[in-house]
């Protein structure tokens, strides 16, 4: 989650998704995050309104906001 792996890419900053299906995580196409030091993380899904915020602060922590991410994700209903 803390890098810009493959169907991501740096943009001002941001690690911003480049096609829906390249990532190895849940996103659309266009969402785009930020790793913060200690586990915290933000993420932006702008064509599902939607903005997440960890502010977790372990230097271990860092697989669950990837996990946090894909169970919010799931919850959409379309």
């Amino acid at each position: 989650v803390y890098y810009a792996g493959a169907g991501y890419t740096w943009g001002l900053g941001l690690a911003v998704r480049e096609d829906r299906g390249g990532a190895p995580m849940a996103g659309s196409a266009g969402d785009f995050f930020w790793p913060g030091a200690y586990a915290t993380y933000w993420s932006a899904d702008p064509k599902e309104d939607l903005v997440g915020v960890s502010m977790m602060q372990s230097p271990l922590g860092r697989h669950y906001a990837q996990l946090v991410r894909a169970l919010v994700y799931q919850a959409i209903v379309e």
